[in-house]
């Protein structure tokens, strides 16, 4: 395993990787730094994304999970660029509107954020809801994509799939 440190606007994140593709993203800072290639790949992109000349990644991802959190994943994937999706929208995608308990769950095992864009799955009245890096990063990722204007829990009701 290959392992780098990368500074992110909201702060450091440690970058994952093997020789066939980024395995993990985490929040903190490790000690000592395994580059690869693939690892520079990675923070070029995020740099990209970061500075808005990034809409998608194409950095090679080696993902590991069952096969419904890998589909659910793969739908996560589908999400635009600057679009949210409430999580039983993408249970709908995954499975049906019944699974929203079992996608919420693939998405908290997603250990690839931002490659993987679970920040655009939201709470059905359009809340911020279910970041693993907490509220607060999941806003300035959203924000990051032209994304804002977040109410509290039930004081919004959608009307679309994908809002800009």
């Amino acid at each position: 395993m290959y392992v780098e440190n990368y500074e992110a606007p909201f702060g450091n994140l440690i970058l994952n990787c093997s020789e066939l593709g980024l395995t993990r993203v985490s929040v903190g800072k490790v000690a000592v730094e395994k580059n690869h290639p693939l690892l520079r790949l990675a923070k070029e992109e995020l740099n990209q994304y970061f500075r808005g000349e990034r809409q998608s990644f194409s950095v090679p991802l080696d993902i590991q999970g069952t096969e419904f959190q890998k589909k659910t994943w793969t739908c996560l994937q589908k999400i635009p660029h600057g679009c949210i999706i409430s999580y039983k929208e993408l249970a709908q995608k995954v499975a049906t509107s019944k699974h929203c308990r079992a996608v919420a769950n693939a998405n908290n095992k997603n250990k690839l954020p931002i490659f993987i864009p679970c920040h655009r799955v939201v709470g059905s009245d359009r809340s911020l809801v279910g970041f693993a890096w907490g509220v607060e990063v999941k806003r300035e990722l959203l924000r990051n994509e032209g994304v804002g204007g977040f109410p509290t829990p039930s004081t919004h009701k959608r009307e679309n799939t994908f809002i800009k």
